[in-house]
């Protein structure tokens, strides 16, 4: 109720021929329709508000109470004032759980005056949603495919990337999009889906540019970025795609930069992967990176071993990997030499670790045996890269049981480590 006026919902039309209504004036109109789904069944049960927004004159109800998926308002003034004129705007909006679904406007015009109705059908169409969007970065230059996933796409469907319309658009189903990227600017965009019936929605989608240790942009950073960097140590000038930092000169910062971001994917849609090539076989197999180590230090020693692995027949292989170790030793973070540690704690029972260094990378076999010289246990470790292995988390780990699994007796027992041709043996005891 608003402005003061008693406003009552008549379902007797013929009360309302009792009403007033002269010229372009009436203090009785009714404003009806039905309310479907887009495969046009009535919905009941929807709260519907019916509103002059002219006289700011509202009412409300729930469909179905005039009949299958139908509202039916009546705007009444018994003391006659006008409650419909020519022109008034006459809005209609419907809700489903407390949520707007669909509006329509209307204007009232002299043949809706004249019968003292105006009728006004609503559809509700399921609203546009959007869930995510896979990756949500990619390179400035375009042309990569994202997945839109969300609810109520229709064949039809625009999308486009802050300002730019994407040209290549797929509905794979109602809940997902196949879209090409079109070329954009450095920075985060609003990528905005709309349907063929106007409704829209947003999703945030950053461009992005290849990093400078991503030397040869191919999306990934690999051997092939290392070797290019060391084919130009020694130069300077500009514009030297091997110039990392920046600074004018190709140095041995520059290849340790490539080398910390080593395995690193570049782009989102690009998989982090390198080549890893193999001196004895001769033949070339493929290591997922997202399965190594992300510490930059692994990365940096990862990169030294498919460096020397290279090196052999690759001049600048060869380089790149004396420069590399060289820093990375001067920094610690590879040992000078080789060396099998003592074991912690010692005495133990029932477990210990027994840590190492490693100079060079090499498959790593510790085997435990005893006083006889009898073997009791072999711990296969793998192939390990050059570096220290020495904190609970990388030591080679024994929990004193024998192949059987069976624990062994207190004593005296030996264990020797064989790492590429590195080979050491040390003293341990098993306490009571």
């Amino acid at each position: 109720m608003k402005h003061g006026i008693r406003w009552f919902y008549v379902g007797l039309v013929i009360l309302g021929l009792s009403i007033p209504m002269v010229g372009n004036t009436a203090s009785f109109f009714i404003v009806s329709g039905h309310v479907t789904d887009q495969e046009n069944s009535p919905l009941n049960g929807l709260e519907v508000t019916v509103s002059n927004e002219t006289k700011n004159l509202m009412l409300m109800q729930l469909t179905g109470d005039s009949g299958p998926g139908t509202y039916a308002a009546t705007f009444i003034d018994f003391f006659g004032k006008s409650v419909a004129d020519i022109n008034d705007e006459i809005k209609v909006s419907v809700k489903r759980m407390g949520i707007v679904t669909a509006e329509e406007t209307k204007r009232i015009a002299q043949a809706d005056l004249n019968k003292g109705f105006i009728n006004i059908d609503l559809k509700i169409i399921p609203r546009l949603k959007l869930d995510s969007i896979s990756p949500d970065n990619a390179l400035a230059s375009g042309g990569s495919i994202v997945k839109i996933l969300g609810e109520n796409f229709q064949e039809g469907v625009t999308v486009t990337f802050g300002r730019v319309e994407a040209s290549n658009v797929v509905v794979v189903s109602d809940t997902e999009l196949s879209v090409t990227i079109p070329a954009g600017t450095r920075g985060v965009v609003e990528v905005t889906v709309t349907n063929p019936d106007n409704h829209s929605a947003s999703i945030q989608f950053r461009y992005i540019d290849y990093p400078a240790w991503d030397v040869d942009k191919n999306g990934s950073v690999n051997i092939f970025d290392l070797v290019t960097v060391a084919s130009q140590f020694g130069q300077s000038g500009q514009g030297l795609s091997g110039d990392i930092d920046g600074n004018g000169a190709v140095n041995i910062f520059d290849l340790v930069l490539v080398a910390s971001h080593f395995g690193e994917a570049t782009v989102a849609s690009a998989p982090p992967r390198l080549a890893r090539f193999s001196k004895d076989s001769g033949t070339t197999r493929h290591v997922d990176m997202r399965f190594l180590d992300r510490d930059n230090s692994m990365r940096r020693r990862t990169a030294l071993t498919v460096l020397e692995n290279l090196s052999d027949t690759d001049p600048q292989a060869l380089l790149a990997a004396k420069l590399l170790r060289q820093w990375l030793a001067a920094n610690g973070e590879i040992p000078s030499e080789s060396l099998l540690l003592p074991n912690y704690p010692n005495p133990f029972n029932p477990e210990t670790w027994i840590p190492y260094n490693l100079a060079k990378p090499a498959h790593v076999s510790i085997r435990v045996f005893d006083m006889l010289g009898q073997p009791v246990k072999v711990l296969e470790i793998g192939h390990r890269h050059a570096g220290g292995y020495v904190e609970h988390s990388q030591a080679a780990y024994w929990n004193g049981r024998n192949e059987a699994g069976e624990l062994v007796a207190s004593g005296v027992y030996f264990y020797s480590i064989e790492a590429g041709e590195f080979n050491a043996t040390r003293k341990m005891v098993i306490g009571k």
